[in-house]
C-alpha cells in the first residue's frame, strides 16, 4: 500500500513508554480487540474513513460525517495504544500513522472550507500539514523515521477536536460550537508551528 512494504510488528525503541491512557486502554478495551487486528490495520482504516467523512459532509450528510470522523479519530488513539501495549510498533506505522492523521484532518478541513466553515484557519492548517507531510516523506527517503513529538500529538488532538466541533456545529446549526471549533483550530496552528520548529531545529 502506498508504495512501501510494511514491516509489521518490528519493535523499535521509540514510543514504547507506557502512558496513563495506555493503562486505561489495556484494562478496559485491549481484551476486546481480537489478536489478529494489528495497529497498522487501524492506521489503514484512517486512510479510508477520513475521505469518506469529508465526502459525506460535502454531500450534506452531516450526521454521517460526524460519525465517520469520530470513528477515524478514535483509531488514532487505539492504534497507538495497541502498538505500545502489545509491543507492535513498526517502521511502517511510524511513517504512515502521522500521514494518516494529516489526511484525516486535511480531508475534514477542506470539506468544511468548501462549505464556507472555518475557511481561513482550516486552509492555513492544511498548508502546514501538507508541508509537514512532504517533510516526513523526505526524511523517510533519507532514512530518518521518528515518532511524533509531544507538540505534534497536542496539535493533532486540537485539530481533530476543532474539526469535530465545526462538523458538529454545522450539523446542529450551533454558532457556539462553530466558534469553539475555530478557537481550537487557532490553538492548533500555534502548536503546529511549535512542532515544526522542534522538528527542524
Amino acid at each position: 500500500m502506498l508504495g512501501i512494504s510494511p514491516r509489521k510488528d518490528s519493535v523499535t525503541p521509540l514510543s514504547l513508554q507506557p502512558k496513563f491512557t495506555d493503562r486505561v486502554f489495556a484494562a478496559m478495551f485491549e481484551p476486546l480487540v481480537p489478536r489478529w487486528i494489528k495497529p497498522n490495520h487501524l492506521t489503514k482504516a484512517r486512510f479510508v474513513f477520513g475521505p469518506l467523512a469529508a465526502l459525506a459532509f460535502a454531500a450534506g450528510r452531516y450526521g454521517l460525517s460526524c460519525i465517520l470522523f469520530t470513528l477515524a479519530a478514535l483509531t488514532d488513539w487505539i492504534d497507538g495504544a495497541l502498538a505500545r501495549t502489545r509491543t507492535q510498533t513498526s517502521t511502517w506505522g511510524m511513517l504512515y500513522e502521522p500521514i494518516a492523521d494529516k489526511l484525516l484532518v486535511i480531508s475534514a478541513l477542506v470539506a468544511l472550507a468548501w462549505q464556507g466553515v472555518g475557511t481561513v484557519l482550516g486552509l492555513a492548517l492544511c498548508g502546514i500539514e501538507a508541508i509537514a507531510a512532504i517533510g516526513i516523506w523526505r526524511w523517510h527517503r533519507a532514512g530518518k523515521i521518528e515518532g511524533a513529538n509531544v507538540w505534534g500529538k497536542i496539535k493533532f488532538t486540537l485539530e481533530a477536536c476543532g474539526a469535530g466541533l465545526l462538523l458538529l456545529g454545522t450539523y446542529a446549526a450551533s454558532s457556539p460550537l462553530r466558534i469553539a471549533g475555530n478557537m481550537t483550530l487557532a490553538a492548533a496552528i500555534v502548536f503546529a508551528l511549535i512542532s515544526v520548529y522542534h522538528k527542524i531545529r
